[in-house]
């Protein structure tokens, strides 16, 4: 059994899959609630990283190596049609995962990337525990009252630190553009990528489109229902066989 990769609803009518990579410290868990409200005929695919959720394995810090394991692990659905989405650290996952699968011939129908930078973009470095800790408490990661409670901050900040480890020393290997449609989602409300932060992405892609949500950083949990709404209609276009804006 494979603690890894975690598929939501086995029970879905076809084999069209959306493929979900979570943010920094997240898990697989993070995307229940799109799943609960894009359930239906589409079939929901997630991981747990190494270290994160229930998966024993040890943590992995090098951004590049984590694109590779989850390209070995998922590799039996990347079956067309299938849609990649990555919020965060996950949106830089799920684009340099779509530049590999594109080189082998094995093209996604769209490629989704939320409040996350473009790969260019300079990262933030954390590497004072604190500054990392008060960064990701300042928009919602951590509830306040858990960064008095120790056992929680033991455990918690060796993922946390092994995912900023990775964001910050990870340079991406190519400037392949993808033909894929890439799709750049933002909170409207997001202090670590703005609107004008979507804007670095039109390099990254032959068709890139930019979608607003409501809330912050993490509206990928808070508001699942306006982004189900949205990736629906990308669904809806590679279901019916037509090309996604």
């Amino acid at each position: 059994m494979d603690n890894m990769v975690k598929v939501f609803n086995y029970s879905a009518a076809s084999r069209k899959r959306l493929i979900c990579i979570p943010y920094a410290g997240g898990y697989s868990a993070a995307f229940k609630p799109l799943e609960t409200e894009l359930r239906g005929d589409w079939q929901v695919v997630s991981v747990d990283p190494p270290g994160h959720g229930s998966n024993p394995e040890p943590l992995l810090n090098n951004l590049e190596a984590l694109v590779q394991l989850y390209l070995g692990r998922l590799r039996t659905y990347f079956k067309p049609p299938f849609v990649l989405f990555g919020h965060s650290m996950g949106g830089k996952i799920v684009h340099r995962m779509a530049q590999q699968l594109e080189l082998a011939g094995v093209s996604p129908a769209a490629v989704i990337v939320s409040g996350c930078p473009a790969p260019d973009c300079p990262p933030a470095v954390y590497k004072d525990d604190q500054a990392l800790l008060k960064h990701v408490a300042s928009f919602g990661g951590i509830p306040e009252e858990l960064l008095r409670y120790g056992p929680f901050i033991d455990y918690f900040l060796p993922i946390l630190r092994a995912d900023y480890d990775a964001i910050a020393t990870y340079i991406c290997p190519s400037e392949q553009r993808l033909k894929a449609p890439l799709h750049v989602f933002y909170g409207t409300e997001d202090s670590v990528f703005t609107r004008e932060d979507a804007a670095a992405w039109l390099k990254w892609a032959e068709r890139v489109e930019a979608a607003a949500f409501t809330g912050g950083h993490l509206f990928v949990q808070h508001q699942a229902d306006e982004l189900a709404g949205r990736i629906r209609i990308i669904l809806n276009y590679v279901k019916e066989g037509i090309p996604t804006r």
